[in-house]
This record gives C-alpha cells, structure tokens and sequence, in this order.
C-alpha cells in the first residue's frame, strides 16, 4: 500500500488533469490527500489547494461546504484527524 501511495503522489498526481473542476469536489478532496501523501490538512489548507488545482472555485472549497461534505462522507473513507 505504501509503494502505492508513493507512486500515485510521485507520479500521478503531477499529471495536469488529475484534479481539475470537472470532478467531483469529494473526488478532488479524495486526490488531493493522495498528492499529499495522506498527510492530515486543515479545512483552510484543503480549500486553498483545492481552489488552486481546480481553478478559483471559490464556492465547493469554502471551509463551510467542505466540512459539510466531509461530515457526510460515506463512500470516500475521509474522516477527520483529532
């Protein structure tokens, strides 16, 4: 599981489309931990990649929509580190 990890944060992950604004936000949030090698993230730090990687979208990587839908999540895995 590491190797693959390392591969998908080495590799992939400098690919130009793997996070782009014609995914989903959950799929591009999902991604962007990949490219981050899993490493925990603030909202403001999720939000703020998110916003670079997918264009300026301002509104599906506020800090308010992306804990609602990481709160909700339930197909991603993504849960929150205390």
């Amino acid at each position: 599981m590491a190797d693959l990890l390392e591969g998908i944060k080495g590799c992939c992950s400098k690919i130009p489309d793997f996070i782009t604004g014609e995914i989903s936000i959950l799929e591009s949030v999902f991604r962007c931990f990949l490219a981050n090698g899993n490493q925990p993230l603030t909202l403001e730090e999720l939000g703020r990649q998110l916003r670079n990687l997918r264009g300026g979208d301002t509104h599906s990587t506020s800090t308010q929509i992306l804990f609602r839908l990481l709160s909700s999540d339930n197909y991603y895995g993504l849960c929150q580190v205390s």
